[in-house]
């Protein structure tokens, strides 16, 4: 018998126990996985890995990557949070960082606390490494006052969980995650991998993501920090100068096919599925990631040259600045960026870009509530809206 055939009846060995305890606690292979077939794999993998490097390679020209992205990162935010069910939008969080309290307040502030602990650990990788114990700190930040707080934020489950719809029974559960007591083990086994270099840092990544979600490690949240991991990854491996890779609009477009390849590693071991939709993922967003970034870098070179004309003011670069890192905003906010101007000053330059159009009165003042004004191009470029407009 040959070593094919070995693996053959391993395969379908382990297939019968699947089914046969598709109803109990899962129990993980360990990594590595079994070797790849990489035949498939190979073209994907090279197409993600330019797609990738010119993305990282466009970061490197601009001013400014931490501003200027700034509102492309907190619309993968929303999408990553909108995978698990949230109803907001980028505009709604923008209007709800302002001041607004209309729309889906809570799962606005699920969205900002998203983003916060994206950026804890993108700052912790400046002194350590990426780590479980970092995804933890990070775990603690996400649920923090949110749906989900009761749900032991940043500690390892310690009772049964299962995955299905809602309301179901364990018995009904399209998955059942390892046993509470498994857990401590899976998770020095992933760490172990995360720390390991010698796969191909694409594939790694795209197996890290999957285990993780599997072990589901959290009571809540385990698919956003499973998604918050990916660009953490890709900055450790110096795949990307900074953790700034946003791939939740890919995966929430195509949430079927993302959540049925990762069910297929569970129930066929379809490892090969999995990493290929992954590669693919990577890709195009990367090719749409680097697209818009020039975008948001044209649109605020225009921008300046538009505040110089308009404001003649020594403010007019800092209130551009302000106004790319809130899109939507009230005047406080400004002068809370900017807090040389004063308040005639700034109501003067809002007047002559509302006047020109490069802003626009979102929301008039009533009573003690503040009027709201928004940069629409720039939240059309962030949020995609305009690449659909030039289709």
């Amino acid at each position: 018998m040959n070593q094919n055939q070995l693996f053959l009846i391993h395969k379908l060995d382990i297939e019968a126990a699947r089914v046969y305890h598709r109803h109990m606690p899962y129990i993980l292979e360990n990594l590595p996985t079994r070797p790849l077939d990489m035949s498939s794999l190979l073209a994907p993998l090279g197409r993600a890995n330019r797609a990738l490097a010119r993305y990282a390679g466009n970061l490197e020209f601009l001013r400014n990557p931490d501003l200027l992205l700034s509102p492309f990162l907190l619309q993968d935010c929303v999408l990553s949070s909108r995978i698990e069910g949230t109803q907001t939008t980028l505009d709604d969080v923008l209007a709800y960082e302002a001041g607004s309290t209309e729309g889906p307040t809570a799962d606005s502030q699920e969205v900002i606390n998203y983003r916060e602990a994206l950026r804890y650990g993108a700052h912790s990788l400046q002194h350590r490494e990426l780590s479980f114990g970092l995804l933890r700190e990070m775990h603690a930040l996400l649920l923090r006052g949110v749906r989900g707080e009761s749900k032991d934020p940043g500690q390892v489950r310690r009772t049964q969980n299962w995955i299905g719809a809602r309301g179901c029974s364990m018995e009904t559960a399209s998955y059942v995650p390892p046993a509470p007591e498994t857990l401590s083990a899976y998770l020095d086994n992933w760490d172990a991998y995360l720390r390991t270099e010698d796969a191909d840092p694409l594939i790694q990544v795209c197996i890290l993501h999957a285990q993780f979600e599997m072990i589901h490690p959290f009571l809540d949240g385990n698919g956003r920090i499973g998604r918050l991991m990916i660009p953490l990854f890709l900055n450790q491996r110096r795949i990307l100068h900074r953790p700034v890779f946003y791939l939740s609009e890919y995966l929430e477009k195509n949430r079927d096919r993302y959540m049925g390849c990762l069910a297929d590693i569970e129930r066929r071991d379809g490892w090969e599925a999995w990493i290929l939709f992954m590669l693919n993922a990577i890709a195009e967003q990367a090719s749409v990631n680097t697209e818009r970034a020039h975008r948001l870098h044209e649109y605020h070179e225009q921008c300046s040259a538009d505040f110089r004309r308009l404001l003649n003011s020594p403010y007019s670069q800092a209130l551009l600045d302000a106004i790319f890192a809130h899109p939507i905003f009230n005047r406080s906010q400004i002068r809370e960026a900017v807090p040389d101007i004063s308040a005639p000053t700034l109501q003067r330059a809002l007047n002559s870009l509302c006047q020109e159009k490069i802003i626009s009165l979102h929301r008039d003042s009533s009573g003690r509530r503040p009027a709201l004004y928004a940069m629409r191009r720039l939240l059309d470029i962030a949020s995609g809206r305009e690449d659909a407009l030039d289709l």
